[in-house]
């Protein structure tokens, strides 16, 4: 189970039984959307987040960026150099 310890109901709608905000992230790559575009639309980017909350939003976007990327980079350790080749 995932926990946050936010203000209650701040972060509620990172939380996939309390909102569908979380995924979308859902077919989201390093590619699509391009790097410029990964920000919440406050900010200019392609990202919904809710009113007077932000920091968090822009938190788990640059966390779930960074986690794609380390994939990207690391693909042959996480998997194996046999599996990347599929």
């Amino acid at each position: 189970m995932v926990a946050h310890k936010e203000t209650p109901g701040l972060g509620d709608y990172v939380e996939v039984t309390r909102s569908d905000w979380i995924r979308g992230f859902e077919g989201k790559s390093l590619a699509a959307p391009p790097e410029k575009d990964w920000k919440v639309k406050k900010d200019g980017g392609e990202f919904d987040y809710m009113a007077g909350a932000t920091v968090t939003p822009r938190a788990v976007l640059k966390a779930v960026r960074k986690a794609l990327s380390y994939h990207d980079q690391h693909r042959d350790l996480l998997y194996g150099a046999a599996e990347t080749k599929r």
